[in-house]
């Protein structure tokens, strides 16, 4: 007897805003709204004209390894995510983004602007880099090893802990405790 198995293969999606939207978004160029949403395995996001564009996240997200608006300028795409944003190992992210939380769970992820945890922590993996300023309105912000950041680290009330061969360009700042790791 022969079995034969068809393999599905998986592709990754090309999102294109105004376009090609993922089905949890809806909204037309530069305004966008989304539900909880999900990206996949080399998933990309493209912003077209109108820019710039903000996309409002009501849920959580989470990236995977996709390249968010990687070819475009960092001014061109704002993301608001009501919820938890959580990346993977190396997506880019190039846009100013606020989250509730930010949980950098796989490392080497590139954000291009601003990053922002408007209640909750900011956690950043091995070797993350983040162009403009980290800032927590009320939570921690811990910056994984070997992370940059282009700009300032400020919270308002949690710790700052900056670990082993990490840098900040800017000020560090916190009404908390800040503790260097090395």
């Amino acid at each position: 007897m022969v079995i034969l198995a068809a393999a599905t293969q998986l592709h990754a999606a090309n999102y294109v805003f105004p376009g090609t939207l993922p089905a949890a978004c809806s909204g037309s160029g530069p305004t966008y709204t989304c539900s909880a949403l999900t990206l996949g395995y080399n998933d990309t996001i493209t912003i077209n004209t109108p820019r710039p564009a903000t996309i409002t996240i009501n849920g959580n997200f989470s990236t995977d390894n996709a390249k968010i608006n990687a070819a475009g300028s960092t001014g061109n795409l704002t993301i608001v995510v009501n919820g938890t944003l959580t990346t993977g190992y190396r997506a880019e992210v190039n846009a100013k983004v606020s989250a509730g939380v930010v949980n950098d769970s796989g490392g080497e992820v590139k954000f291009g602007g601003d990053l922002t945890a408007n209640t909750g922590n900011v956690l950043l993996g091995f070797k993350t880099t983040v162009a403009g300023s980290v800032t927590s309105g009320s939570g921690s912000i811990t910056m994984g090893n070997e992370a940059q950041i282009g700009g300032s680290v400020a919270s308002t009330s949690g710790a700052v802990v900056v670990k082993y061969r990490s840098a900040v360009t800017g000020s560090v700042s916190t009404n908390g405790t800040v503790t260097l790791e090395n």
